[in-house]
């Protein structure tokens, strides 16, 4: 399944620590990153061991000169030398999302932390683009880059001995099911346009955003079927690719936890970097921080890709229409009161002030999209269209994290929306596809909503959430447990924290209707630390 990667004689790298603010336990300025980026990387004795450090400037007021410092601390102070013994690799904006002079800038940035550790070669042998949408937009990006490298190299000589290269992070469930199609427009296009041959694909599949607009299973099955083609695609155009997991420690968006490991390398297999988010870093003990940074670090190198047939890649697009279809219909009425309650939450990392009312926003669903890509399945014509008659893609959503944080938070875990509803349909309308569902696609789904099912209370979600919701998600549990067996049982300490927390919540929430979310911030500290408690006893804020 494709070549081994070739990195300019680099290994690649196994465990990812990234900015994502998702830890309930401590917000960490954007002064603390570069000491936080030394202690990610110092090896175990002194630090956690990780063997990258994602710099992350999507949404965040990540300063310019970040990447070149951390780089010359990890030689000045660790002595590890960046871009062989460890790595640097910056999130750029989107040019769609932000604007295309953030992304120059941090294009640039890049780029001038190679210039200044030019003596040992380049610091920053990759950028992520965030949000990929198609291979033409990377295209774009990449010619940026190389306008940004000229740039250098005109200013002071030879800036880097290599080009940067651009690792597309995917998303969204459409582009990740038609991964192959993306990846070769970008490859194409790079050779015909800029006269550029891409000698490896490191291609970064997110977990979170595809759950936030298209629910938990859907958002499963794509990341899988994106995983396993990235491979099929590197082995047609003889690209190595290596697969980026990224997810954080809930099972919405990804599970990874010391305790769920094991699943997640079984139900990701091919999967060579696993993202270790700040949830974990800081919401779990520091030694199972470190024992899951050394379990990524044995395993990844030796796990060998899923592959599907074409009779099973129809099942996992079918599969993805069902489920996304149930999820997504009650999205649309569960959204605003999510965004209420996700401005509230803490915010832990220096984020950019967002654009309207909800802030720096995730749009919604693309259903049309989506709809296409099941039209050609045999008699399923109906789904198609009910898809289309959802028009998701005007919803506007908050970010993932606080998506998440803001459903727990209320006693509803969003792994549950929708969930039963596509099991019932699944089982009605394909038997085998159900079976094959729980035996082979996805089979840590009980355990993954056995975890949601330790915060469930739909009493106490009726305090938060509109009924017609609330009547959705009870189908949903009801048909969950006559389906798979399940039975829950909440952690009465976390509903009886929620109970404590409700009333300030509301008076918060009245506040919220007429104040912008960067006010928020200034409100009730003893609400904000009651939410920061919620979000420690599940392990991440959202």
């Amino acid at each position: 399944m494709g070549k081994l990667v070739e990195r300019r004689g680099a290994r690649v790298p196994c465990a990812m620590a990234t900015q994502h603010p998702d830890s309930a336990s401590r917000y960490v300025p954007v002064q603390d990153e570069e000491i936080e980026a030394l202690q990610c990387l110092a090896p175990q004795d002194a630090g956690l061991g990780c063997d990258e450090y994602m710099v992350d400037y999507e949404g965040k007021m990540t300063p310019y000169h970040q990447v070149a410092n951390i780089a010359t601390k990890l030689l000045d102070e660790l002595k590890l030398v960046p871009g062989r013994d460890v790595f640097i690799t910056p999130r750029v904006p989107s040019a769609e999302k932000e604007t295309i002079f953030r992304q120059y800038a941090s294009i640039l940035a890049a780029v001038e932390a190679n210039y200044r550790t030019r003596h040992i070669g380049a610091s920053v042998i990759e950028v992520v683009h965030p949000m990929t949408m198609t291979g033409a937009e990377l295209v774009e990006v990449r010619q940026r880059i190389i306008a940004m490298e000229g740039l250098a190299r005109a200013a002071g000589g030879e800036a880097t001995r290599q080009a940067i290269e651009l690792i597309p992070l995917v998303e969204e469930v459409p582009q990740q099911l038609s991964i192959r199609k993306m990846l070769a427009e970008y490859t194409h296009g790079c050779r015909s346009e800029l006269g550029v041959q891409i000698p490896y694909l490191r291609v970064f599949v997110g977990k979170s955003d595809s759950a936030l607009m298209y629910g938990q299973i859907a958002s499963v099955m794509a990341c899988k079927l994106a995983i396993a083609d990235a491979y099929v695609f590197g082995a047609e155009e003889g690209v190595p690719v290596a697969p980026i997991f990224g997810g954080g420690a809930l099972p919405f968006r990804g599970h990874v936890t010391v305790e769920n490991i094991q699943n997640v390398l079984r139900e990701y297999c091919g999967v060579r970097t696993i993202t270790v988010q700040s949830g974990i870093r800081y919401d779990h003990e520091l030694e199972k921080a470190r024992q899951l940074v050394k379990i990524l670090r044995q395993e990844l190198p030796k796990g060998r890709p899923l592959s599907y047939t074409g009779e099973q890649r129809q099942h996992v697009f079918y599969i993805c229409g069902v489920f996304a279809k149930h999820y997504i219909s009650t999205l649309m009425r569960v959204a605003p009161a999510v965004k209420q309650i996700s401005d509230i939450l803490p915010q832990q990392r220096d984020r950019l002030v967002r654009a309207g009312k909800a802030g720096y926003a995730r749009w919604g669903p693309q259903t049309r999209e989506l709809a296409e890509l099941c039209k050609p399945l045999a008699g399923e014509t109906d789904l198609a269209k009910q898809l289309v008659e959802l028009k998701g893609e005007d919803l506007e959503l908050p970010r993932a994290i606080g998506y998440t944080g803001s459903l727990y938070t209320a006693c509803l875990p969003p792994e549950f929306v929708g969930t039963g509803r596509g099991l019932l349909e699944l089982s009605q309308k394909n038997k085998d596809v159900f079976e094959v569902l729980l035996k082979e696609y996805y089979p840590s789904l009980p355990a993954d909503l056995e975890f949601a099912g330790r915060f469930l209370d739909l009493k106490k979600a009726g305090h938060f959430l509109p009924q017609e919701v609330i009547r959705d998600v009870t189908e949903d549990i009801d048909l969950i447990r006559e389906l798979l067996g399940l039975e829950f049982e909440p952690d009465p300490s976390y509903g009886s924290m929620v109970s404590i927390v409700e009333p300030y919540l509301s008076i918060m929430r009245g506040k919220a209707e007429t104040l912008p979310a960067m006010e928020l911030a200034k409100l009730d500290p003893l609400a904000r630390d009651l939410l920061s408690k919620l979000g420690k006893m599940r392990g991440s804020l959202g």
